[in-house]
């Protein structure tokens, strides 16, 4: 009996497969892009922390969406109060190297609390989420390296800009000051 359950955990322990790392590939790998539905992911995983030689990182959702903004946003207003709505994991502040950050269409309606870990970033592209920027301009504010912020397609009022620019007079600021 005992060499039966033996053989039956020996089994069991050699059927178990290997979990591996999304990202495994990508590990050393200093420019990265990662489209979600290439890996079947509705939101960035905690994986991405394994990343820890990107310096330049863009996700979007899907590589097949193209969209275009007749009239501008600013012109029509948005509505973010939609679901899904998505977080990014604070693993992600993790990635200290990291100089550029696109994160496109990912319904993200909140940055992490520990952005301010990013000391090397100084391009951040939050096109097409569903940020509302007065809620998340302190965190920015620590970004003090950071000279070119893009947040097209986010709840953004002139208020906002105005401040992001006074903390940090050389940010360029997509969509700019009118």
């Amino acid at each position: 009996m005992k060499t039966l359950v033996s053989i039956v955990i020996f089994f069991f322990l050699s059927c178990q497969t290997k979990k591996t790392n999304l990202f495994e590939s990508l590990e050393n790998e200093t420019d990265v892009e990662i489209y979600l539905i290439k890996y079947r992911l509705d939101s960035v995983p905690s994986d991405i922390r394994l990343l820890k030689e990107v310096k330049r990182l863009y996700i979007n959702s899907d590589t097949t969406k193209v969209w275009t903004i007749y009239p501008p946003l600013s012109a029509r207003g948005t509505d973010n109060s939609k679901p899904p709505f998505r977080h990014l994991p604070e693993e992600i502040t993790e990635l200290t190297k990291l100089q550029s950050l696109t994160l496109v269409n990912l319904n993200l309606v909140t940055l992490p609390d520990s952005i301010s870990k990013f000391k090397n970033l100084d391009t951040l592209i939050l096109f097409m989420n569903k940020l509302t920027v007065a809620n998340e301009i302190e965190k920015i504010k620590k970004l003090s390296n950071l000279k070119y912020l893009g947040i097209l397609g986010n709840n953004i009022t002139a208020n906002d800009l105005i401040e992001l620019k006074k903390s940090n007079p050389g940010l360029t600021i997509n969509p700019e000051l009118r």
